[in-house]
């Protein structure tokens, strides 16, 4: 994979400034069908031709079917070069928008004109005529006619129109009879840029014929009533237009389909509209003059009452679940200024936020919560120009005080400063990020909030002359803090880079077509093709080697993806276009997987029916919160929610398993659990959490630098630690009580060298940056894993263990491992999976491994190596039997656990395994009654004795995975691969004892050096839990049988195999399993340490997998993972056409917040989570929602913003993430696409 940089992303907030939840469903629009229900009015803006760049010049048709513009584009459509003028009367004006709409100004007593509804917009005289101040601070300008003769860019850049002097053509009609007709403006023959790049406008009979560009020619055709037809695109792929009189009825798309179809009243009202297929049918009736009903494709109504004031309908209330595309929840209501802008939204649950403005337009307060105790208000000043000044909220930290954020800017209207004001670390402090720019007004460097180290980011550009040819003005480099560059070049008219070189000097070079979509991408010899349909939709991804996966639609939606050997996974959906099922076959057409989606009126997913008559449901509230959840076994859990739309309580099956308490921002400040064990949280005014106390781990307190990183962090133990950050925020040196680490890189920004107390690694990459060898040093010896990748796939084909034997992967077309040899000796084949799926059956040696799956994908039988096992399953998919095994009774280990009221710690045992438990404050066992413990100022196991008498020492290195254990004189080095896989042991001198070879994870073989020396083949159960190990010819020598929560009772044991549940390692001395992050106790079913990442693990910070160690796993002795859901679930949300990120760096008007993210993305390089320092992993809260919860937000757009290219509703998806450095939790964004939502996704 091309490694992808991404520097100085900018989080941007739109001057206009108006809350998105409210203006959203305060407009009577309905989004992809482009409907003003309150007029009738549909709306259409394609765009033909777009070159990007510091300037972006494009050319954009409009249409509105109650538009009586009949100009050069034909009866209603419009353009911003085309249409835009002013009407220019004696004490008015009207500006005539690109768009089509008609926006009335009135004439003040200074002489300039003001518009009467909306934001603030100034007309000025001129000398040579007017221009109008854009509220992103763009000056257009027009002649004394009102013309626009040009665009003055508020990044600097230009854009000018030239007209012809003609003022009259000729035309024919239908008829052939022939006709002079004046115009009501000469005709536009160009515009231009201040990049040199140019529009040219040719027309025919008083219509625009073409435009020329340096993409191509775009050709308009009409038919004899003048009526645009067709546009035509310089490849010769035509888009079409239906009409009935001048009102559209229909659009077709280059590939034949018809994405739009449409019907009016007598008056010229949409009553019907429907997008392909005659999918998401729409009907709007006009019952009244301000009372409008939508009727949705499943026959389910909403009515909505309008507010006309000034002359401009808004939704004041309605009833219904609301159409999906148009807005808001039920019973939400709405009250506006006389400017027509939100005064108070009222939801359904009562909440309301309230606003205020300024003369100006601007908001100058938003109060959310109003009327309640939970009441919060932010205020925002401005400058003379509309820009925000200042954001002032109420601290949470300290009551009476302020958080505010201020912004300066130049005389161009750039922002040169944003400083943020509030306590850090106990005391006021100022964090300011400058920005500086060119003399053309592009930005040149944006210096972060750190003083001791540069934290700057540079930008340089191509100059802007015209050799430059396509280059001019572009984006020429960005570097980083470390000096580190990535240069773009070679760009395209469209304004997309064809080669990229980052700063490890790894060239990419890309392809596209003449829409822009990426055609090639070429890295390190490595291509990857794309395809796609007329219509601009990917058709095809072809890697090398033929490696192809193909995509399908029906009614332009996706609808199904297909790979080798002809595998499917495919989706059917209602007549809302929403998916109801999806299935998964094979290449023969047997389904293997099937998933059943429903939804309530409203449009919330309201149930997942899974094969077998399992269902699980969600019910929601009138404001569209998840308010209760049933599975497929019955039991319910419940969500209750403040008057912010926080959760407070989550109720599961009638037991109050999670209640939540939060500061004045949304913070959460405490979590209380089923025992009523309170954690709670202290933060800055920042959002970092400052302090924890939590009864399980005592007290924790934490400090930042001013760009918010971790630098110390001090637990109830006294123990500390202390960090920095160099440059890009990335670890330098950090220091713990009784160690240190230091951590270095190469010129690409790639983890080079880790020192610490236990040794040194050393890290090589290839040119594709992938790691090649890893080398660690402890004391004398030296060890390496190398790594090698295919040179023309680039998927990883060798494994070469540091006791020197190399382990081979071959791949079928799927990229599928379907071999793997052990020094070119066979040792797995004929691999096999099901679709889009896990491992179905292999070779191995003489073997045949067999699974059997129902349609969730979750396993029924294992067998093969003397191996049987049958699985019974409940609705819920969690196992309720296993059969066949052939293990002796383990009776007589039973036993009773007591734990202590006050904290989750376990207490006492009393039965076969008795004892009793002490504790540290930190939650760290110190004794079990047999055992003593002792641990480093991260919380690890670093000795354990007996009687006074040391058993047992451990090390470990930077990322906590244990590098040695000594014991009983011997020392024992532990090997790993970059997926965190225990690959190998040795003795301190290198000599080998053990190999583990894995496929996806699992363990599959163990090659032994040291009692009974040879090859053996592991037999797992479904969980990955070792069972048995077989010799070549399946004999049978190891075997244990298992109590449910991983003890293991050994049967037969002529090898040693110390391997446990999925990650987890047997150590003799104690009893215990390492588990990387911790040591578990499978005799009680719980760590001896508390959750390095708290009650984000889970509740009880102790236990093991929530209790469930049937169905889950914990790999990393952090979090369970539920293996009896799908193994595999296709999103086609994720079918969008492969979009190169070429960095926004022009600044619009505001800048709320810059984060730096100089993120380095690999396949194959180093593990997720290499990068972070563990003196970071300090025990975060809980995210409400919890991490990974996918949230979305539905974009319901006005006609005056329209977002193209989505035909149809269309949904903003996140991800729920935390910050491990400052337990910030934030939505990730995924992406923007069209319904229907994914399973499981929580609404705003």
């Amino acid at each position: 994979m091309t490694r992808l940089f991404s520097y100085a992303i900018l989080v941007l907030v739109s001057a206009f400034f108006l809350p998105f939840s409210a203006t959203a469903s305060s407009y009577p629009y309905i989004s992809g069908h482009g409907v003003n229900f309150a007029t009738g009015n549909k709306y259409v803006q394609e765009t033909d031709v777009r070159l990007d760049g510091p300037v972006i010049l494009s050319f954009t048709r409009t249409y509105n079917s109650q538009s009586t513009e009949n100009g050069v584009l034909g009866y209603g459509w419009s353009s911003p070069f085309t249409s835009e003028r002013l009407l220019i009367e004696k004490t008015a004006i009207t500006l005539i928008q690109g768009d089509g709409r008609h926006v009335r100004f009135r004439r003040e007593k200074d002489g300039t004109y003001i518009n009467q509804v909306g934001p603030r917009l100034t007309i000025m005289k001129t000398g040579t005529g007017f221009q109008l101040l854009q509220t992103n601070r763009d000056i257009h300008a027009y002649d004394t006619q009102g013309l626009l003769t040009g665009i003055a860019l508020a990044n600097g850049g230009t854009i000018t129109c030239a007209y012809s002097g003609t003022r009259s053509v000729s035309t024919r009609d239908e008829h052939g009879n022939t006709a002079v007709v004046a115009l009501k403006a000469p005709p536009l023959v160009s515009v231009t840029d201040s990049l040199g790049r140019t529009i040219r406008f040719t027309y025919s009979g008083g219509r625009l014929a073409s435009i020329i560009t340096p993409a191509g020619t775009f050709s308009y055709a009409y038919d004899a009533q003048g009526r645009l037809t067709a546009v035509k695109r310089p490849d010769g792929k035509t888009r079409r237009y239906e009409y009935t009189g001048q009102r559209l009825t229909g659009v077709i798309d280059a590939t034949g389909l018809r994405v739009q179809t449409l019907s009016y009243d007598a008056a010229g009202r949409v009553t019907a509209s429907a997008l392909a297929g005659n999918t998401d049918l729409v009907t709007i009736g006009y019952p009244s003059a301000l009372t409008r009903t939508v009727t949705d494709s499943m026959n389910v109504t909403s009515t909505y009452q309008l507010d006309a004031t000034g002359g401009v309908a808004r939704v004041r209330s309605f009833t219904g679940p609301a159409c999906n595309a148009c807005g808001g929840s039920t019973g939400a209501s709405y009250t506006y200024t006389a400017a027509q802008q939100i005064s108070r939204v009222t939801r359904a649950d009562g909440s309301a936020t309230a606003y205020t403005y300024d003369a100006s337009g601007n908001v100058l307060t938003e109060t959310e919560a109003a009327g309640t105790s939970l009441t919060r208000t932010t205020t925002t000043t401005y400058t003379v120009h509309n820009q925000p000044a200042t954001i002032t909220r109420p601290s949470a930290v300290k009551s009476g005080q302020r958080v505010t954020t201020a912004m300066t800017y130049d005389a161009d209207g750039n922002p040169l400063t944003l400083t943020r004001t509030g306590i850090r670390n106990g005391a006021a402090t100022r964090a300011t990020i400058t920005m500086t720019y060119t003399t053309l007004g592009r930005i040149a460097s944006i210096d972060g909030p750190r003083t001791d180290v540069s934290d700057m980011t540079r930008f340089a550009y191509y100059p802007d002359t015209a050799a430059q040819g396509h280059n001019r003005g572009q984006l020429h480099t960005i570097t980083n803090a470390l000096g580190q560059v990535t240069t773009y070049g070679d760009y395209t008219p469209l304004g997309n880079p064809r080669k990229i070189t980052g700063p490890d000097k790894l060239v990419t070079t890309l392809g596209y077509d003449h829409q822009g979509n990426v055609l090639s991408t070429t890295a390190g010899g490595i291509t990857t093709r794309f395809t796609y349909d007329a219509a601009g939709r990917l058709m095809t991804v072809e890697r090398p080697g033929k490696r192809i996966v193909r995509y399908g639609y029906a009614n332009g939606l996706p609808a199904s993806v297909t790979i080798h050997p002809g595998h499917k996974t495919s989706w059917s959906r209602d007549t809302k276009g929403r998916i109801k099922r999806q299935d998964i076959h094979t290449s023969a057409g047997a389904r293997t997987f099937t998933l059943g989606q429903h939804y309530d009126k409203a449009g919330n997913l309201y149930a997942l029916s899974y094969p077998g008559s399992a269902v699980e449901r969600h019910y929601y509230d009138r404001a569209g919160r998840l308010v209760k959840s049933t599975d497929p076994s019955g039991v319910g859990t419940k969500y209750t929610y403040d008057a912010l739309n926080r959760l407070l309580a989550v109720t599961r099956a009638g037991v109050a398993s999670a209640r939540h308490r939060y500061d004045l921002w949304d913070n959460l400040v405490a979590v209380t659990d089923a025992r009523n064990n309170v954690t709670t949280y202290a933060y800055d005014d920042f959002g970092n959490v400052v302090r924890e106390t939590s009864p399980e781990t005592g007290t924790s307190a934490f400090v930042y630098d001013p760009a918010d990183n971790l630098t110390r962090r001090a637990s109830s133990c006294a123990r500390a630690g202390s960090g920095r950050r160099r440059h890009r925020s990335r670890p330098a040196p950090w220091h713990r009580s009784g160690g240190s680490a230091s951590f270095s890189y190469d010129q690409g920004g790639r983890l080079a060298r880790i020192k610490d107390g236990t040794g040194q690694w050393s890290f090589v990459y290839n040119a594709l940056g992938q790691l090649t060898s890893e080398t660690r040093t402890m004391g004398r010896t030296t060890s390496r894993v190398r790594y090698g990748y295919s040179p023309s796939a680039g998927n990883m084909n060798a494994l070469v263990y540091p006791s020197g034997h190399i382990l081979r992967f071959g791949y079928d077309p799927a990229d599928q491992i379907i071999s793997m040899t052990l020094d070119h000796q066979p040792l797995i084949s004929n691999i096999s999976y099901l679709p889009f799926g896990p491992v179905r059956s292999f070779r191995a040696g003489n073997m045949v491994f067999n699974r059997d799956f129902d349609r969730r994908y979750q396993v029924t039988r294992m067998n093969g190596g003397a191996s049987d096992r049958r699985y019974t399953r409940d609705k819920n998919g969690r196992v309720t039997g296993i059969t066949n095994v052939r293990t002796p009774s383990l009776a007589g280990l039973n036993a009773t656990l007591d734990y202590a009221a006050e904290n989750n710690r376990l207490q006492s045992v009393i039965g076969a395994n008795a004892g009793t438990y002490a504790y540290d404050a930190n939650g760290n066992t110190l004794s079990d009654g047999r055992h003593a413990f002792t641990y480093d100022a991260l919380n690890r196991l670093t000795a354990v004795s007996a009687n006074n008498t040391v058993l047992a020492t451990y090390t470990y290195d930077a990322w906590n995975r244990r590098t040695s254990k000594t014991t009983g004189g011997r020392t024992i080095h532990y090997h790993y691969d970059q997926n965190n896989l225990l690959i190998g042991e040795s003795l301190a001198n290198g000599t080998a004892l053990r190999d583990y070879i894995y496929l996806h994870g699992e363990p599959i073989a163990l090659r032994e050096y040291e009692t009974n020396p040879g090859l053996y083949y592991y037999v797992t159960d479904h969980l990955g839990t070792p069972q048995k190990l077989l010799n070549a010819q399946g004999a049978v020598v190891w075997q244990a049988a298992y109590l449910p929560y991983g003890e293991a009772q050994i049967l037969t044991a002529s090898v040693q195999n110390n391997l446990r549940f999925p990650g987890q390692y047997f150590d003799a001395e104690t009893g215990l399993h390492y588990n990387w992050n911790r040591y578990y106790n499978p005799k009680t079913g719980r760590y001896i340490t508390a959750d390095p990442i708290g009650l984000v693990g889970g509740m009880n910070v102790y236990a093991y997998v929530g209790g469930n160690p049937v169905n889950a796993v914990d790999v990393e002795g952090l979090t369970a993972e539920v293996i009896s859901i799908p193994v595999f679930n296709i999103n086609p949300q994720t079918i969008t056409t492969p979009i190169l990120a070429i960095p926004q760096i022009s600044i619009p008007a505001i800048i709320i917040s810059v984060v730096f993210y100089p993120t380095e993305l690999a396949d194959g390089t180093i593990p997720p989570g290499m990068f972070n320092d563990d003196t970071c992993k300090k025990s975060c809260p809980p995210c409400n929602p919890p991490i990974v919860t996918i949230w979305y937000r539905i974009d319901y757009v006005p006609p005056s913003k329209p977002h193209y290219p989505f035909h149809g509703t269309h949904v903003h998806l996140y991800k729920m993430n935390q910050n491990p450095n400052n337990c910030q939790c934030f939505w990730q964004p995924i992406g923007v696409t069209d319904p229907p939502l994914p399973p499981g996704s929580v609404p705003m």
